[in-house]
C-alpha cells in the first residue's frame, strides 16, 4: 500500500475527451477551418454594428484590433435603459449571457468555436429588429 502514489495518477477521462475533441476538430479541417468560421461570425456582427449608423457602437474603432471571438458594444451612446431592454428581449429570444463585464459595460457577444455562424446571423437579425423597434430617442418598453 502506497498512499502517496495516487497524486501521480493522471485524470485519464479528461485526456480521453480532449483527444476525441481534437480528433473531431482535425477531421473538420483543423485550425484553418475554425479560423475561417471565427472570421465569418465576427464579420457578420461587425458589419451589423458598422451599418447601424452609430446606434450600436464599439470603442474598438480600429478594425485591425477588433476581436473575432469577443465583441463588446454599447447601444444608443451607452443608454443603460436601452441596453437593459436589449438584454431582456434577447433573453426572451434565446440569446443569453450577453451582459458585459462591469469594467467594459454594455453588451458582450462571445463567439467561441461552439457558436454556429447561424447563431450570429440570428443575433444580427435580432439587432436590426431591435434598432427598428427602439429608436435611440426611445428607451421605454
Amino acid at each position: 500500500e502506497s498512499p502517496d502514489t495516487y497524486y501521480n495518477t493522471p485524470a485519464v477521462f479528461p485526456m480521453y475527451v480532449t483527444g476525441l475533441n481534437i480528433s473531431y476538430m482535425n477531421q473538420m479541417g483543423g485550425l484553418e477551418y475554425y479560423t475561417q468560421l471565427a472570421q465569418q461570425r465576427s464579420a457578420l456582427l461587425w458589419k451589423t454594428i458598422d451599418a447601424s449608423n452609430g446606434y450600436y457602437w464599439s470603442k474598438i474603432a480600429d478594425k485591425k484590433y477588433r476581436s473575432n471571438i469577443n465583441v463588446i458594444f454599447r447601444i444608443a451612446g451607452g443608454n443603460k435603459e436601452m441596453e437593459a431592454t436589449f438584454i431582456k428581449l434577447a433573453q426572451k429570444a434565446g440569446i443569453t449571457q450577453i451582459k458585459a463585464h462591469g469594467y467594459n459595460p454594455g453588451i458582450r457577444i462571445s463567439m467561441y468555436n461552439a457558436m454556429p455562424v447561424e447563431g450570429i446571423a440570428y443575433l444580427c437579425n435580432f439587432m436590426r429588429t431591435f434598432q427598428n423597434n427602439f429608436p435611440s430617442n426611445s428607451a421605454k418598453m
